[in-house]
């Protein structure tokens, strides 16, 4: 029998290496001696056969030869680099925000995965074999291989720069257009989002052309059921999955910190959603939907400083900065009243060099979250929501509900935020007082912005092993509409 691979790939003839042995046999050279000759042999690049157990059979697949200990290599694992594809369309991405991989694994180069089988190391799992966890805001985008309890490995802005050749202008100069496939929550833009995701699963995450995984999607409270179609439908049809899969952000999040039922706070970018989950089933009746977010909260942030330094223009970017480092919430309304005559200014400077002043406008982003009327709208605070929105479930989950209450998004890791909601809850009308879940010491410590993502990686372990998921056949047979049938 004879395996053939491509360049540098070992050539074994069964025959051959039945023959090497019988004379090793004959000559006393087996056992440990005729071992380290091979081992020594497959460190020097010899061509040397990686293992069989004798005679003239045939030697072994290779996925199941067992590998030498690694001091028994003479040389040390080889490196290996891989040329990424040009992006499509003129597509340039802003600057990332946190972690962001961009190395190529060995699983998705079929020739080093070769090599490191002739020295011995076991051949790695292709990614196909490995589920992806995708969450795509409004703001960040989180993607990565599902790992439970881990971060996402890559966290990168959903916006992106698309360069347009406008033959109107001379020469057909250039022009740059800032795209938002996500808004509020929702796709806006299909045609940039195939784009955003075809770079993040073919140049971060190692998909090959033809060679596609499994997927999983988070989704926001309230998704139209013509957009689940649409997402649906964009991965088989263009990105070719071999299995899909999508569920509701709200029962992720408990998912992270162990709890299938319970209620979740989810402050994103563009909107806030509160949801009762009742055994891993989110009560759309008394689920709330509110259209502010992050970005409010941010334009907010930015028209106080505008009034306290009028003579200084302030970059966006800048402010995000600015309120990650500065927002903070008081303890109670009483105190926010007061803050003006209390509260000392801090003296910033910003990275072109001007300076500011920064005071009461650090409190005021938290406060709009428990008085909506600072943001120009007619409602109830926070945990005024969380409470009615409960009281509109059976009375028997009541307790479950309130007492297994988690705040979500990045807008929720806020200085003194989870203080100040506890003590409204403890202030609430409820006859049931809300508490907060506490997150598994084994989780990272910024669950509460990626708890969706981790929710999904938790349950990629679940639905795509057990086949739950929606296979490339059922959607040929039945079409988009599956995913209402399957993904629940």
């Amino acid at each position: 029998m004879r395996r053939r691979g491509g360049p540098g790939d070992l050539t074994i003839t069964g025959d051959e290496e039945g023959d090497r042995r019988e004379r090793e046999r004959r000559a006393g050279g087996g056992g440990g001696r005729a071992e380290a000759e091979r081992v020594r042999a497959r460190g020097e690049g010899g061509r040397q056969p990686l293992g069989g157990d004798g005679g003239g059979e045939s030697p072994p697949e290779i996925s199941e030869l067992r590998p030498p200990p690694f001091a028994l290599l003479s040389v040390a694992p080889p490196k290996f680099t891989k040329t990424l594809p040009p992006l499509s369309r003129g597509l340039h991405f802003s600057k990332p925000h946190g972690p962001v991989l961009l190395t190529c694994s060995v699983a998705s180069n079929p020739r080093a995965s070769r090599r490191l089988r002739t020295l011995g190391f076991p051949r790695p799992p292709p990614p196909a074999m490995e589920a992806v966890v995708v969450d795509a805001g409004s703001k960040l985008l989180k993607a990565g291989i599902a790992a439970p309890d881990q971060s996402p490995p890559l966290v990168m802005p959903s916006k992106m720069k698309l360069e347009v050749e406008d033959q109107q202008l001379a020469d057909g100069a250039v022009v740059e257009e800032v795209v938002q496939p996500v808004v509020r929550g929702f796709v806006k833009d299909w045609d940039a989002m195939e784009d955003l995701l075809s770079y993040v699963l073919y140049r971060n995450i190692g998909w090959e052309i033809g060679d596609e995984g499994q997927i999983l999607f988070t989704e926001p409270l309230f998704t139209p059921k013509t957009l689940r179609e649409q997402l649906v439908q964009l991965m088989f049809e263009k990105f070719n999955v071999s299995g899909f899969y999508a569920s509701e952000q709200a029962v992720l999040s408990l998912y992270a910190v162990g709890r299938i039922s319970g209620c979740t706070v989810d402050i994103g970018h563009g909107k806030i959603d509160i949801a009762p989950v009742c055994e891993g089933a989110v009560q759309h009746v008394a689920s709330k939907r509110l259209e502010i977010g992050g970005v409010d909260l941010t334009n907010l942030f930015a028209q106080e400083l505008k009034k306290s330094n009028p003579s200084v223009n302030i970059d966006t970017s800048d402010i995000e900065r600015l309120k990650e480092q500065y927002a903070c919430c008081t303890e109670d309304q009483l105190a926010f009243e007061g803050i003006e005559s209390s509260c000392q200014p801090e003296r910033h400077t910003l990275p072109d060099g001007q300076v500011i002043t920064i005071e009461k406008e650090r409190y005021i982003v938290g406060e709009a979250l428990f008085q909506p009327s600072i943001l120009g709208l007619e409602d109830y605070g926070i945990v005024h929501q969380l409470v009615t929105s409960v009281s509109n479930v059976s009375s028997e989950y009541h307790r479950q509900l309130l007492e297994n209450t988690m705040l979500c998004g990045a807008t929720a890791s806020m200085t003194g935020f989870e203080d100040r909601f506890q003590r409204e809850a403890n202030l609430s009308a409820s006859a049931i007082c809300p508490s907060l879940v506490k997150p598994p010491e084994y989780m990272p410590e910024n669950l509460a912005r990626y708890s969706a993502w981790m929710g999904g990686a938790i349950l990629a372990k679940v639905v795509f092993p057990q086949n739950q998921h929606v296979t490339k056949g059922e959607y040929d047979e039945t079409g988009p509409s599956i995913v209402h049938k399957k993904c629940f």
